[in-house]
């Protein structure tokens, strides 16, 4: 029996699936960004040139077009119900077995980011999936916060926001509250902030270790057991990514490496004390 296998004994189908794409994901996601932070050359645009539309995803009520949809689905085995959230905790579906949790962890670690892009036309991502892996990603692994979160704090006129959230995506000095701003702060000669602004401006990309990015998927994963009304312990969930870990080594005691460096304390607390982007109930200390 697979150490997935065993960790996923006595939960339901489909979440057993879906928790394990959440905490096998992260990878995919990475690589991207690397790819994109240093500079990769894709040999053609990376998305279509549409300031509009991409000011637009900033408003988390509006779906994903079906280009991008498409370009997620490879994330997923055929049989997966991909809703995520819709009736996930299902009483009467069977245990999962090994062959079903082997299917979803093979088609998630043979994903390469680097020569798996789809092609999609003129561009290599849908312009809501890059805004995905490169502005929501970011955001709530450095900051905790939705791209909706630091826009409005931008907004405002708080620097320190505004700065963080050009370094993620520099498009965001052409929203119309934003370019306010920043127009009063020259109109006042406001010279550090703008020279701040222009600081930001050119960093670019902050790094994001693994350990980050899997801390982010891992909230996911109790933000979605949560959700599904099958509440994980964080204990519980640091064993996924372990079993994980001894799957593809076949080690069968072996660890996260990146995660092994973080305490249970941190570990509890990076799960429990942002803001989670799939809910925003109320969790109770597990630990």
């Amino acid at each position: 029996m697979s150490a997935i296998s065993t960790w996923a004994e006595g939960l339901p189908q489909p979440l057993v699936s879906q928790l394990i794409v959440l905490a096998s994901s992260w990878e995919h996601t990475y690589n991207i960004y690397q790819l994109h932070k240093h500079g990769h050359n894709f040999g053609q645009p990376l998305t279509e040139p549409n300031l509009k539309k991409w000011l637009n995803c900033y408003d988390m009520k509006k779906p994903l077009s079906d280009e991008s949809l498409e370009y997620f689905k490879p994330l997923f085995p055929d049989d997966l119900d991909s809703s995520f959230f819709d009736n996930l905790n299902d009483e009467n579906a069977p245990p999962p077995s090994d062959s079903q949790m082997e299917a979803v962890f093979n088609n998630l670690t043979e994903i390469d980011a680097s020569e798996a892009i789809p092609d999609v036309g003129p561009h290599i991502f849908p312009l809501e999936a890059m805004f995905t892996m490169f502005v929501c990603m970011p955001c709530l692994a450095l900051h905790g916060k939705e791209p909706h979160e630091m826009l409005k704090e931008a907004r405002t006129g708080d620097l320190e926001a505004m700065c963080k959230l050009i370094r993620i995506d520099r498009s965001v000095i052409f929203d119309s509250e934003v370019a306010k701003q920043i127009h009063e702060w020259a109109l006042d000669f406001k010279t550090v902030h703008l020279k701040r602004i222009g600081d930001a401006f050119g960093k670019g990309l902050p790094i994001v270790s693994k350990k980050k990015i899997k801390l982010l998927f891992a909230q996911y994963v109790y933000d979605a057991a949560h959700h599904a009304g099958v509440p994980l312990t964080t204990p519980k969930i640091r064993q996924l990514f372990d079993a994980i870990t001894q799957d593809l080594t076949g080690n069968p005691i072996a660890t996260d490496p990146d995660l092994a460096k973080v305490c249970s304390d941190a570990f509890y607390h990076s799960l429990t004390r942002k803001k989670k982007p799939f809910t925003k109930q109320a969790h109770h200390r597990d630990k």
